[in-house]
């Protein structure tokens, strides 16, 4: 599995501004599709200036087209420890906007949180 992170400028396989139109609702205009992914294990990243701290989570991504999953990592950010132990909880299910054609673009689509 490629971290879509490890890639300079990019986070989740995406740069900041295709992040920012991401969760703009411009998901469809970068090829991004909404489906669901399993959380599987989650890292803190350092350093972080989120108050509940910046983890890479692994992921089982549904894929939204009916085929096989696969496994993804994807960066996020938290605003506070409570938030971020609900999110990462082993098994938790996340939405998430993910590229079929190329499966390390992942970003969690926090619209859909509940």
């Amino acid at each position: 599995m490629e971290h879509s992170a490890s890639s300079p400028g990019l986070v989740n396989g995406l740069t900041p501004q295709q992040m920012e139109i991401a969760l703009a609702g411009g998901a469809g205009a970068l090829g991004l599709v909404p489906t669901t992914a399993k959380v599987l294990t989650a890292h803190e990243v350092q350093p972080s200036s989120a108050p509940g701290g910046t983890w890479d989570i692994t992921v089982s991504v549904s894929d939204p087209s009916g085929g096989p999953g696969w496994e993804a990592v994807t960066r996020m950010s938290f605003s506070s420890s409570s938030r971020r132990e609900s999110r990462t909880a082993v098994g938790g299910e996340l939405p998430v906007l993910v590229d079929p054609d190329n499966r390390n673009r992942i970003v969690v689509d926090v619209a859909r949180l509940s």
